[in-house]
């Protein structure tokens, strides 16, 4: 590795670097010495809350600056994709919104295709899995109002009220289909002996060339 230092192999995370610096030099500073520990624990949830964001970010990056260009892409419909170009999008997480930088294959009256965001498992809309999960643990337990407070002193994302209605009935929706498609288990079979059911499948991936 001559020539590269911890600086430039890992240069998508200096963001978070600053961030851990920050909060560091906060709770070394003399102000903080006084501080009760309830002060010092909300001082930590808000600044390590976005030292978070910032190393989600930086891993995206990280992603992004490795994604190698490819010729030819074809989507899972079968027809080929030529012209590429990066585009971006944006990911509400726990830790708070992130940006998705990658690149996207088009082609004539085709829907663009993007490999990154296959690899990464996105979902369709805006909202992290880690956010989905969230909001149908906070809706089991109360209101839609509850869940919507739950999420944003809980956490770095926030969820608008009818945004936590529509990826509740989402949720609903995904569980449904899920036991729905399962093959029906022999009575006879022993319950140890019985395979833990496979994860949801992601997005297909595109094919490069």
């Amino acid at each position: 590795m001559s020539g590269e230092t911890k600086e430039t192999c890992f240069d998508e995370f200096v963001a978070a670097r600053e961030q851990f610096e920050k909060l560091m030099g906060e709770l070394r500073s003399d102000s903080a010495r006084i501080l009760e520990h309830g002060e010092v624990e909300s001082l930590i949830a808000r600044e390590g809350n976005e030292l978070l964001r910032r190393l989600m970010q930086g891993y995206l990056d990280q992603r992004a600056a490795a994604e190698e260009r490819c010729e030819v892409v074809t989507g899972a419909d079968g027809a080929e994709r030529r012209h590429c170009r990066a585009r971006s999008r944006s990911l509400a997480t726990v830790f708070g919104g992130v940006t998705v930088r990658r690149l996207g294959y088009s082609g004539a009256r085709l829907k663009s295709v993007f490999p990154l965001d296959a690899a990464l498992n996105l979902p369709p809309n805006q909202y992290s899995q880690g956010v989905r999960r969230k909001v149908g643990l906070e809706v089991a337990k109360g209101s839609f109002e509850e869940a919507v407070k739950a999420i944003q002193e809980g956490t770095g994302g926030e969820v608008p009220k009818r945004q936590a209605e529509e990826l509740s009935r989402a949720i609903s929706v995904d569980f449904d289909e899920f036991y729905a498609s399962r093959p029906v288990e022999d009575a006879r079979r022993p319950v140890e002996e019985a395979s833990a059911p496979e994860e949801e499948a992601g997005p297909a991936a595109a094919i490069c060339w």
